[in-house]
């Protein structure tokens, strides 16, 4: 079976990207402000070459669509009005790279996220998980200790900030969250 992929390159973004939409000089990325004027086209692996959005083959053009159209919603977040989402991080592990001391303190880790949310984060990464950098659980050698709670100990810290009013600009909140790291 032919594994065929689409990079998009020649990123450019208002109202450049508009009127190269428009002229069909370029493909909006994402369904957003973006649009991309030129792609790489990658089969089996091999670079198959650089070419024009107006001169993609028939036989590539139904892998456009992922690439063009907008994204669902996720974890409840709706549209961001135009501009990047803001993800706030909690880490919950006494051992956290951020070294802010919060991993015992409930209350404490809590009340940071909620700083987070008044300063307009979009979203909360509540994390929950140890592992040393460059090792992945799940991977021969990569298990890593674990934080004694696992996702136990994230679940309160969650619960807590679940019930945060949501985000009225798009429906966001700290309802989603990265939850725990895996």
């Amino acid at each position: 079976m032919t594994e065929r992929w689409i990079e998009p390159l020649g990123l450019v973004s208002g109202p450049a990207a508009f009127h190269a939409v428009r002229r069909g000089a370029g493909l909006p990325l994402l369904g957003g402000p973006s649009a991309f004027l030129l792609v790489r086209l990658i089969e089996d692996g091999a670079d198959q070459g650089v070419l024009p959005v107006d001169a993609i083959p028939e036989p590539w053009q139904d892998l456009l669509d992922p690439l063009t159209r907008r994204p669902a919603p996720f974890a409840g977040l709706g549209e961001p009005a135009g501009r990047p989402l803001v993800m706030g991080i909690v880490n919950v592990t006494p051992d956290s790279f951020s070294g802010d001391g919060l991993g015992v303190d409930a209350a404490a880790a809590i009340a940071r996220g909620h700083a987070m949310l008044e300063a307009g984060a979009d979203i909360l990464d509540i994390g929950g998980r140890i592992h040393p950098p460059g090792r992945h659980p799940g991977r021969p050698g990569g298990g890593g200790p674990a934080h004694p709670a696992g996702g136990a100990g994230t679940r309160p810290r969650r619960a807590r900030l679940r019930r945060y009013p949501q985000r009225r600009h798009h429906g966001g909140g700290a309802g989603g969250g990265g939850g725990d790291r895996q």
